[in-house]
Parts: structure tokens; C-alpha cells; sequence
């Protein structure tokens, strides 16, 4: 098999995870009983990790900061073999996310910004990418004062040179210029959407970007120019532990498949196939590698 592709470079920022599960989401002013935490690497390193724990070159491109969360998050970068060509602030550490999960794995977050959520057009030009590469830009950073107009900037200005965009407008799509969000349309080359993102941000026939709807558990579909083109099957998970991630997962591991020459039938199954994976462990970064993988 043969691909355009041979790298993944990631602009998208990388925070770590505080993973709590709870008996319930409380109510305001209400509290609730925590009886497992973790603390792991997330956000986009969700993505990251799983492209390049299925063999696909990736380019962590964002901020890093200095202090403990840091730390942890250079580490990680090292032990998945991520390449680390971003900038590092000497006066910031990264930020945090809290997450709540309940027993059915359904999640709640609040999120604390830092280093992650600073970005510039320098340095995202400094990282030369072309057509044979896979960018990942993540909605996160389009809402983020510090990172925005970097992210806007480079993408209206061309620099992608002929790379293939991979838009994940997330769970913050709301506070997304609609007039960034039209851009997307044409300049993407996937924009992957879970069911609420897709309502908001539903495909068009003028569409250049290639649509893909994930549902949890449900079947994953791909829309061209807002016709339905392809459904295909989620893998079925018995007992989900925590979904934290699992949308993360899932397009980490469809780029990897798409890089190694899969048809998009077979890199969307792939991708599927790593998201039930990940459900059944605790936290975000569990992108599986082709071994584990052949174990489900």
C-alpha cells in the first residue's frame, strides 16, 4: 500500500489531565464521591500519541511551558517517540483539564489554560509542511486569546503549502468565529465532528472537506460535498470505563491509517476500532499500537 503521507506535524495544544470518577456530576453549590484519580498527559497528546503509537511520524508544533505539568508532558512527548519542534516558555507552565466521569463513562470538564494556549505565526511558520504531510489544528486554539489569530493566520495565508488539514473543531465550536469555521469548509481536508459538533457544523454540497461524523458507539459516517458516502460499523464495547478522549483516539488512529495507504472504508474501521480500545481504560491517551490492537 502507498500514501501521499509520511508525517503528522500537530499544532494543537497539550495539557495534563486530571481524571476523577465520580458518583455523579454534582450540582452547583453540590459535591460528589471520587473513587479512582489519575493524573495522565491530554488533550491534543490524545491525538498525537495515537498516530504515533500506530507507526506515523508526528511533530508536536505547539507550546510547552516550564514547571511540573511540563515536565510531565516533555516526557510523555519523549516516550511516544513524539518529535518536539515547538516553543518553550520560561515563564508559564501548561495548563490542566479536570474531568468528572460518571459511571455510564460519560464526562464533564473544566479546563485551566497556560503555555498551551500561546501561540505565534513565527513559530508555526517554522515548521516547514507540505504536501506530503498531515496537520492537525485543533478548535481549542480558536478560541484562546493567545493562540487564535496565529492558528487564522496560517491558515489564511497559505502556509500549509499543499499539506493536508485535519480540522477537529471540538467540543468549543461555539465560541469559533463562524467566519474561521466557513474557511475550514474549503481549506480542510477532514474535519472530524462528534454528533453535537456535526449538528452545529453540518456538511455542504460546496464542501472541499471530507466530513467525518463520529456517535460513540454508534456507526461512524463520511460525508463528500454533504452526501453520505460511507457508514461503517463501530466495534462494540461491553463495559465502556471512561470515553474521555475516545473522538481524540479515533482521529489520531484514522491519519495513521490514511498514511499507511488504507482505503477510507478500512482507515475509518482502524480508527473505530482504536476508539473502543481506548474506552476501556482510564484517561484520554489510550491510542493502542497495531500489537494491542490485534488483540481486541
Amino acid at each position: 500500500m502507498s500514501s501521499r503521507f509520511n508525517r503528522l506535524v500537530s499544532f494543537g495544544p497539550i495539557v495534563v489531565d486530571l481524571i476523577n470518577h465520580v458518583d455523579r456530576i454534582p450540582p452547583s453549590g453540590g459535591d460528589a464521591k471520587i473513587f479512582e484519580s489519575v493524573t495522565m498527559v491530554g488533550g491534543t497528546f490524545n491525538v498525537e500519541s495515537a498516530a504515533a503509537r500506530l507507526g506515523l511520524h508526528t511533530v508536536f508544533a505547539g507550546t510547552v511551558g516550564t514547571g511540573i505539568y511540563s515536565d510531565i508532558v516533555t516526557k510523555a512527548l519523549h516516550e511516544d517517540g513524539i518529535e518536539m519542534a515547538g516553543r518553550t516558555l520560561t515563564n508559564l507552565d501548561i495548563g490542566l483539564c479536570i474531568t468528572l466521569v460518571e459511571p455510564n463513562a460519560e464526562r464533564a470538564f473544566a479546563t485551566y489554560t497556560g503555555a498551551d494556549a500561546q501561540l505565534t505565526l513565527e513559530q508555526l511558520t517554522a515548521v516547514k509542511v507540505g504536501p506530503t504531510d498531515l496537520v492537525y489544528i485543533c478548535g481549542y486554539h480558536l478560541v484562546w486569546d493567545g493562540s487564535k489569530q496565529a492558528i487564522m493566520d496560517w491558515v489564511r495565508g497559505d502556509f500549509a503549502n499543499g499539506a493536508a488539514i485535519v480540522f477537529d473543531p471540538s467540543s468549543m465550536i461555539d465560541y469559533i468565529s463562524p467566519e474561521f469555521l466557513d474557511i475550514m469548509r474549503e481549506k480542510a481536508f477532514i474535519i472530524s465532528c462528534n454528533a453535537r459538533e456535526y449538528e452545529f457544523y453540518a456538511p455542504r454540497v460546496t464542501d472541499r472537506a471530507v466530513y467525518i461524523k463520529r456517535n460513540g458507539g454508534h456507526p461512524v459516517q463520511m460525508f463528500e460535498c454533504g452526501d453520505l458516502k460511507l457508514t461503517v460499523d463501530a466495534h462494540p464495547v461491553a463495559n465502556p470505563k471512561d470515553t474521555t478522549g475516545a473522538g481524540d483516539v479515533h482521529t489520531g488512529a484514522l491519519m495513521a491509517g490514511l498514511a499507511q495507504g488504507m482505503s477510507w472504508r478500512d482507515a475509518i474501521d482502524l480508527a473505530n476500532r482504536a476508539a473502543a480500545y481506548s474506552v476501556t481504560r482510564t484517561g484520554g491517551a489510550w491510542g493502542p499500537t497495531s500489537e494491542q490492537l490485534a488483540s481486541l
